[in-house]
């Protein structure tokens, strides 16, 4: 990827559009960009990396503080960045998050993060994050293996230098993705973790099943070593035990047996004396019984002759009783009827003589008949004028009631004025809530920014403490393998210079007078170099190198451990010291005050927000209630005017009616309609009296002729009724007489006397069938007993039942001993039985618990007197090498052969793992040093050189990335002429070929130097970039 236009606009110090075409600066060498402090220099590379993922190359910028402040609000803040790529060219145009003025209205709206990406085919691509991805896709990196490979950001030199080991393994982690390998020893870990669990949980079971089996071995080691052997003998004294309990429960059945024989001589017993005493009871039964067989047989006698009074005599004395009394009932109505008859004829008589006296009331009746016609016919006029008084009246009433209508509605317009008033000023208020609103939640945003880099910050916190305490054991094992590998150094270097004395030696053997010397030229050779029999020959001497080589590979295996950790461990320190100083913080124990500070700003924040939004709510009901009260006012004043028409279509109805109201009056007078009506219902009213009087008698008179001939039929009916009820009285008393004496009833008298009521002589007699029932069963019951207690006497059981209570004694006794043997020793069984299970299980958990804790400790290098060497170590170890392998190729040549970078053992024992710390070796000196020993320029140089080389392997290990320009970020400074120069050619080879690099510096000796020049200026209004060729 070579950048070849970009174009900013807003963006940064750079208020509006400005073009930056790198295409002119030619396809490859060193350019410099160069300007003012805060001119905007490195805002450049911002831009790109920006434009590629949406970020910026700095880890103290923030793509939300993109927006230039000098721009003005109408400028939009973009990026548009042209560049090649496996020889095609791409562009992509992309915008940050910013507000900016609304389009209509006043107030502010947030323009949304986007981006586009154009193919060369000419397809594209919207979106920020799948621009982002497409272009991750495309050039086969992300974002900051790009700032890694890319570009040598500001600030950031010395921290791959300075990072001790923790550091250092967690910037290889994000770079070469090594957190693979961490995974692998966690879960590693954890399998141990599981499976460790698993183990003792398992032998903790089984020396509870032991413990409970009777065991008196008390060693929790010795009883899982030797579980086996004690389960074994476990089992043989259950089954001892067994052989024990067997004959005792022997024991027991015999007792019983014998209890039983005893038991049954006392059932014998027991059923010959109940059978004595039973006979001796019924003999008592059958003697009381006897005694009342005499009253009872006479009782027996009452009963029967009771019966034929109830059965036979008693229905003939109720017939007769009965037709006797409806014989009484129809002569006592036959006297009635008679007195009736004679009291109707008397009304009769009467009613015919008020009939002639009332006839002349007839003629006088046809009279009124015809004056009330009359006065019916003038009360129709009255009724008009009445009904026209009361329609006046309604309409006077409509009139008034509309005349209120129309004040009303005037009343109603005004008031809707001043309220169109009130909400055209509410309609006014809502940009300048709308504004507060959108500041409100700007400063929300402020906050939340706060609280994330607030916990950003404790998390870096708590991982670098992590980090710190697995530095000691990698810095121990790195000092053992430098002392050997500073050996075998020796060793080699001795036989190279041995080795090279003896070279002339070897050429000077084959040379002859006249043939030129290989060195000098010469064809004379008076004094030959002679071959020293000491010096080692070329393949000892490689071999020496080979060990020296595998020395020092093992040295710069634990290095590069340390090297990671000390990177990752300053990496967060970095992150941590930046985090409070965005933050405002001098030290750690202000977090927690800020946070609260932070809390209450948020609390406070949260309710003006809720305020606002509810006031925003309804003033954004404003515009609808103000389109609503217009469109009431139009209808009002319609209203208004429907009424006004109204009114006058009243008042000229009125008018008409007042004037039929004057006629009417004229026609009948003054008179009331009341008043018709009363003088023409009196009259009705004596007309009604008349007609009622002449109809009454008339009805009396019908009304007497039809009782009278009613009475007189039923007196006929009752005559004949009488008649025939007293002859079957006659004959009914006649069958009563003749069944009493049938019945063998003396009199009267003596069937009242054995007469009693039918359920009270049912009681009797089946009292009476009882008896004689039961002195019946019982004489049989006599007699049988007799039967089976003939010979029989009483038995004594006294002895029998003591002889069967010692004995039930004894049985308990020894019962309750076996069953005591039998619960224990069948707990202990099932207690053996499932620790048979659980040595089967305790031993199957340590078969897979043993190996992999061997290698998890090898995985985390954790075994004991074992280099403390972790996976993840030892493979970021071998990329620290490829790393300083290049690195030193160019610091070399930069401190002229002086300094070395290397990796550091600092471990002094085998407690702590080693790390990936980084020394120079001081080749002047022939001693190793800290790197933070180095000046300010040397160490310049050393951050240089390891920069360089971590983005050469980025790139390899990228899969081929090609990315075809560097961007250095300041530096120079501390660099005296001779270094700068020596820098500069380093990055000079750099850009052979089509790479280009750019040197973003303010140093004046490099404008001298480096003839393509970006020249940033800043100014008042922003600053501007100019090309110089």
């Amino acid at each position: 990827m070579k950048p070849l236009e970009i174009t900013v606009s807003a963006f940064g110090p750079y208020a509006g559009s400005v073009q930056i075409p790198l295409s002119k600066l030619g396809e490859q060498g060193i350019f410099l960009i160069t300007g003012d402090t805060g001119a905007g220099k490195t805002t450049l590379f911002d831009a790109i990396c920006f434009a590629l993922f949406g970020e910026v190359s700095g880890s103290n910028r923030e793509v939300d503080s993109l927006r230039s402040d000098f721009a003005s609000p109408s400028t939009k803040t973009f990026v548009d960045l042209t560049f090649s790529h496996h020889g095609e060219t791409y562009r992509i145009l992309r915008n940050p998050a910013y507000l900016r003025p609304k389009k209509s209205g006043e107030g502010t709206t947030k323009e949304t993060a986007d981006a586009t990406l154009w193919y060369p085919d000419g397809s594209v691509i919207s979106g920020a994050e799948k621009v982002k991805k497409a272009v991750e896709t495309l050039l086969g990196i992300d974002a900051k293996q790009f700032k890694q490979i890319a570009m040598i950001a500001q600030g950031e030199f010395l921290k791959l230098l300075y990072a001790d080991s923790v550091e250092r393994g967690a910037i290889f982690r994000r770079v070469f993705h090594t957190d693979f390998y961490l995974a692998f020893q966690k879960k590693l870990k954890e399998l141990e973790k599981e499976n460790r669990t698993a183990f003792e949980d398992s032998g903790k079971r089984l020396l509870t099943y032991l413990s409970q089996c009777g065991i008196e071995e008390t060693d929790e080691n010795t009883l899982l070593q030797r579980a086996e052997q004690f389960l074994t003998e476990a089992e043989g004294a259950y089954k001892e035990a067994e052989k024990c309990w067997l004959q005792q429960e022997k024991e027991i059945a015999a007792k019983e047996e014998e209890r039983l024989k005893i038991a049954a001589q006392k059932a014998d017993g027991e059923n010959t004396n109940r059978l004595l005493d039973a006979l001796a009871e019924a003999k008592k039964q059958y003697q009381s019984l006897l005694e009342e067989e005499t009253a009872q047989l006479l009782k027996k006698e009452e009963l029967q002759k009771q019966r034929r009074a109830v059965d036979y005599v008693q229905p003939k004395a109720l017939d007769w009783k009965q037709k006797k009394d409806a014989a009484d009932r129809l002569e006592l109505r036959l006297k009635g009827l008679l007195d009736k008859e004679q009291k109707e004829k008397e009304v009769l008589q009467n009613s015919i003589e008020q009939e002639k006296a009332l006839e002349p009331l007839r003629g006088q009746l046809e009279f009124d008949r015809a004056e009330a016609a009359k006065k019916e016919d003038r009360l129709k006029d009255f009724e008009a004028k009445e009904q026209a008084e009361k329609e006046i009246r309604r309409q006077e009433a409509e009139i008034q009631e509309t005349a209120a209508q129309k004040e009303k509605l005037e009343t109603e317009k005004t008031t809707l004025e001043d309220h169109l008033e009130v909400l055209r000023q509410q309609e006014s208020l809502l940009p300048v809530v709308q504004q507060r609103l959108s500041a409100l939640e700007q400063e929300k945003n402020r906050l939340q920014e706060q609280k994330d880099l607030m916990q950003e910050t404790n998390d870096a916190l708590q991982d670098g403490l992590e980090i710190r305490r697995t530095l000691d054991e990698i810095q121990k094992n790195y000092q053992t393998a430098k002392e050997k590998w500073e050996q075998a150094k020796a060793v080699a270097d001795q036989a190279e210079r041995d080795y090279l004395d003896a070279k002339a030696g070897i050429l000077a053997e084959n040379l002859a007078e006249g043939m030129p010397c290989p060195v000098c030229g010469s064809v004379h050779h008076p004094a030959k170099a002679v071959r020293s029999t000491q010096a080692p020959t070329q393949a000892e001497w490689n071999r020496l190198r080979e060990v020296e080589k595998t020395e020092r590979e093992k040295t710069e295996t634990l290095s590069r451990k340390s090297g990671e950790r000390n990177i990752s461990l300053e990496h967060l320190r970095e992150k941590v010291r930046n985090g409070l100083k965005k933050l405002g913080l001098e030290n750690i124990s202000q977090m927690q005050e800020l946070e609260v500070s932070l809390q209450t700003e948020e609390n406070k924040l949260d309710t003006e927000l809720r305020e606002t939004k509810k006031q925003e709510k309804e003033l954004l009901k404003v515009p609808d209630e103000l389109e609503k009260a217009k469109a009431k006012q139009q209808s009002l004043q319609k209203s208004l005017d429907t009424t006004d028409t109204l009114l006058r279509q009243q008042e000229s109805a009125l008018s008409q009616k007042k004037g039929e109201f004057n006629q009417l009056v004229q026609r009948i007078g003054n008179g009331t309609l009341a008043e018709a009506q009363a003088e023409w219902k009196k009259l009705c009213d004596a007309i009604r009296k008349k007609e009622k009087a002449l109809q009454d008698v008339a009805d009396k008179k019908q009304q007497a002729e039809t009782a009278l001939a009613g009475t007189q039929a039923l007196l006929q009916q009752t005559g004949d009724n009488f008649k025939e009820s007293c002859e079957a009285k006659e004959q009914a008393k006649d069958a009563f007489l003749k069944t009493l004496e049938e019945q063998q009833f003396k009199d009267k008298a003596d069937f009242a006397n054995s007469l009693v009521s039918r359920e009270i002589l049912e009681q009797t007699e089946e009292k009476n069938r009882a008896y004689f029932v039961a002195l019946q069963t019982s004489k049989q019951n006599l007699e049988n007993k007799q039967t089976e207690a003939a010979g029989k006497i009483y038995q004594d059981l006294t002895e029998l039942e003591e002889e069967m209570k010692r004995l039930g004694v004894e049985k308990e006794e020894i019962q309750e001993k076996v069953q005591e043997q039998k619960a224990l020793w069948q707990t202990r069984k099932k207690a053996a039985e499932k620790a048979w299970k659980e040595l089967q299980a305790w031993k199957k958990a340590e078969k897979a618990y043993l190996p992999i804790v061997e290698l998890s400790k090898t995985a985390n290098g954790e075994l004991a007197q074992k280099d403390k060497i972790a996976f993840e170590q030892f493979v970021q170890g071998f990329y620290f090498d490829r790393i300083l392998a290049a690195a030193n190729l160019r610091f070399a040549e930069m401190t002229n052969g002086r300094y070395h970078l290397r990796r550091a053992e600092v471990a002094a024992n085998k407690r702590s793992q080693s790390g990936l710390e980084l020394e120079v070796m001081d080749y002047f000196t022939g001693k190793a040093r800290g790197v933070k020993s180095l000046s300010g320029g040397e160490a310049f140089k050393a951050s240089l050189s390891l920069a360089l080389g971590l983005s050469d392997l980025i790139q390899q290990t990228a899969g081929g990335v090609e990315i075809k320009a560097m961007f250095i970020d300041e530096g120079f400074g501390a660099l005296d002429e001779e270094s700068r120069e020596q820098a500069v050619r380093i990055l000079q080879q750099l850009s052979y070929g089509d790479r280009m690099v750019g040197i973003i510096s303010h140093v004046t000796e490099l404008k001298e130097s480096i003839e393509k020049k970006l020249i940033v200026k800043k100014s008042s209004r922003g600053s501007t970039v100019s090309l110089e060729v």
